[in-house]
This record gives structure tokens, sequence and C-alpha cells, in this order.
């Protein structure tokens, strides 16, 4: 209240005596003074800032937020004071750049604290906006890491000059490289934003994952001319084709054998799964810890690939109990349906095999696990 001073000081267009600026900003605080005094001394966190000189009863306090030390995120308690009174000025400082961005696609699009997901050999986006209050961003760069434990490199992966005062939705595009990356890595990602000796930044993460085989089934094959009893037989369930997802007739083999991509024959007296004659696919049987669970296009890729593969398996009733075999589908050319875009592996799990008359009336149930239907 001032009752014993001799002079009022007051901040006419900031009757609270606080206002907000950012770290761009130059201050030019109006004082008034309702008293004999001809100048205030001004003062800071133990600091004297010199004094403003009053004419009139009016002065102005006219100083960078650089000169009282103030960057992002501070705040200073200002006093200014003739020699009988005193009146406080709170200022606080803000980063003059504000960001806005989230990673992903449309629908799929999270925010940058919320980790996404990348396919490995696949890209991600990043998209931002930004914008700055009294000043002018010059670039934007991206870092990234890979694991919490490792350090951003100095040099970035990308820097693009911007010399604007805003950015409106820009993005960037990086590459979950095989080269670089394995399945389960995180990588860490660094956007800054510069404008001057000033810098905002914000990071987040994205998972490495498998490319998923969405295609899920299960599917019972039965010999070819199965006695059904009666003088029956059942002569429609014999193959199956990966890329259309459906079973085959042994009639269709008979004019189309290379349709088949997996085959139920009888081979001596026991069972075999065979592909169809020109079909080319091959099976591997996987190791007994490979998990079908969790099978996804690159985990099969891989295990085919360390593996022996045949164009036929026998005697399959002796394998181990809920077998998993790979299946590299072979009647899907390369260039329509090349191996980046998950349309060449299948997995199956044999669950039940029912073998009857030295396997001649027997049939195999197996789950499944394969690329989208191709169009």
């Amino acid at each position: 209240p001032f009752t014993e001073a001799d002079s009022d000081i007051s901040f006419p267009a900031y009757p609270d005596y606080s206002a907000t600026f950012t770290s761009l900003d130059q201050v030019i605080l109006g004082v008034a003074v309702d008293g004999p005094a001809t100048s205030l001394a001004v003062s800071g966190d133990g600091q004297s800032f010199g004094d403003v000189s009053i004419s009139g009863g009016e002065g102005s306090f006219n100083s960078s937020l650089s000169d009282l030390g103030l960057a992002a995120g501070s705040s200073i308690e200002l006093a200014f004071a003739t020699a009988e009174s005193k009146r406080l000025f709170d200022v606080d400082v803000v980063n003059p750049i504000s960001m806005g961005y989230t990673v992903g696609t449309g629908t799929d699009a999270v925010d940058f604290e919320t980790s996404s997901t990348v396919y490995l050999d696949s890209t991600y986006n990043i998209y931002f906006e930004a914008e700055t209050v009294n000043g002018q961003i010059d670039n934007y760069q991206i870092f990234t890491k890979i694991g919490s434990e490792s350090e951003y490199d100095a040099t970035p992966d990308q820097e693009v000059s911007v010399n604007s005062t805003e950015i409106v939705e820009e993005s960037i595009t990086l590459d979950a490289d095989s080269a670089v990356y394995d399945l389960g890595d995180t990588i860490y990602y660094n956007l800054v934003l510069n404008a001057g000796t000033l810098s905002a930044s914000k990071g987040g993460t994205v998972i490495v994952t498998e490319v998923a085989l969405p295609a899920t089934g299960t599917v019972t094959l039965r010999t070819p001319d199965y006695d059904l009893g009666g003088g029956k037989t059942d002569s429609l369930k014999n193959a199956f084709n990966f890329s259309a997802l459906k079973i085959i007739a042994d009639s269709v083999l008979a004019t189309s054998p290379d349709s088949a991509d997996i085959r139920l024959e009888v081979i001596a007296g026991d069972l075999a799964l065979s592909a169809g004659v020109g079909s080319n696919t091959e099976f591997v049987v996987a190791e007994e810890t490979f998990a079908y669970s969790s099978a996804g296009y690159e985990s099969v890729r891989d295990a085919f690939d360390s593996g022996i593969s045949f164009s036929t398996l026998t005697n399959i009733e002796s394998l181990y109990t809920n077998a998993v075999i790979l299946v590299r589908i072979g009647n899907i050319p390369n260039d329509d349906y090349p191996s980046a875009d998950n349309k060449r592996y299948a997995v199956i799990q044999i669950t039940d095999i029912v073998k009857a008359d030295d396997g001649e009336t027997s049939e195999v149930t197996f789950n499944y696990k394969a690329p989208k239907q191709a169009k």
C-alpha cells in the first residue's frame, strides 16, 4: 500500500505487475511515479540494472531479456525503487518457438510422446508444424539413434533450411533400413528447430516390428478320392492355394497342378505334403522352438533361409507334435509381389492328423498365417 512512501510507483499497462514474454522479445516497460522522484533504481536477483529517468512523473525501463540473463523457462522479479518506495514486477520467459506434430499416417498418426511402429525396410513419417514470436526459424534438423543408452550423433540425419516465421504441414520421411536396424530395435528421434541462438526440440520413439501375416484360418485336407463310405468319395479338399486362400479340388489339379501350394498325398503308405507340379512352392520344417503364435514375414523368411527346403515332406505323421512348417510360396511372380511386399511366405501349424486305410483315407488339419489374398 506504500502508506509510508513519498512516491507511489505504478505500471499503467500491467496493473497486476506481471507479464510473460518470449526470449526473442525486447521488453519496454512503462513506469509512472506519483511524487517528486527523478529516477528509479532497477534491480533483481541481487543485481543492479541501472536507473530509470523520470520526467514529468513518467519514464520507461528498456532492456533485452538477454541483458537480464533470462532464457526460455526462466523468470525474475524486478524491483523498481526510489529512496523511499519500491514496486515489484514479475517477468516470466517462455520459448518463442511453438511446435506441434505427429508420427504416422492419417488415422494411424500418434503424437510424439507415444511410441509408433515401423516395419523393417519400410518408411515412417513425422508430420509437424511450428511458428515463432518475434523471430524467424532458420532450419530444422532430425537426429536418430538406437536405444536409450546410445548418444545422438553430432551430425543430423537431415537438415532443411526454412527462413520463415512458421512451418505449415511439413513432413520428414525416415527409413527403417535393415542394414542399420534389427527387429525389436527402438529408434529414438529428436526434431530440433533453430532460430538464431535459440532452439526448440521434441522427440519420441519408433519400434521396429515384423510385417504381419494377416490372413489366418484353419484348413482340413483329405487324401485324393477320400472314401466317405456308401460308395461316395470326397475329391474337393485335396490341396490349398495360399495366394487365393482357398481349397483346391482334385479336378482342378488335373488341369492346373501348379495351383496347389500344399497338397496332401500318400507315398508308399506314408502321408506327405507336396507342392503342386510347376508351382515351385517349397517347405521347411521349423525347429521346435519356432514360435508360431508370433510368426511374421521376417521371422518366417529368416527361419526358412536357415533351414533345408523340400518340395515334398514325407512321413509327416512322424513330425513333432503341433509341427510348424514354413512355406515359400512359388506361384506368385516376383515382379508382381516382391518379398518386400510380404507376398511370398506363409506358415502352417499341424494340429491334427487322422490316418486310416494305410493312409488312403486320411486327413490333415492345420492352422495357417499367410499374406493377404492376392488381388
